[in-house]
């Protein structure tokens, strides 16, 4: 939690304190709350109404909730979390 959180913190810190330009760390602060965000809701999403999940190494079925599976349903989520 704190490691995905830390990015955003430095850049809200940078954007009040920093004597560059701000923009650019609003904008980090924005991206890294989405990323977050979608990387969320794509696992949990995924994880509870995926129908199909395939390994995404391998590309075979394999169960909802397997390290490194993916559904669409999940994918969908994340797009919109995002």
């Amino acid at each position: 939690v704190w490691g995905s959180a830390a990015v955003a913190a430095m850049c809200a810190i940078l954007a009040v304190y920093s004597p560059w330009d701000s923009v650019f760390f609003k904008l980090g602060f924005a991206a890294s709350l989405a990323t977050k965000l979608s990387d969320t809701m794509a696992s949990e999403i995924g994880k509870a109404y995926g129908k199909t999940t395939y390994l995404i190494t391998t590309m075979k079925g394999v169960p909802a909730g397997t390290e490194g599976a993916v559904s669409l349903e999940g994918t969908l989520a994340g797009v919109v979390g995002s």
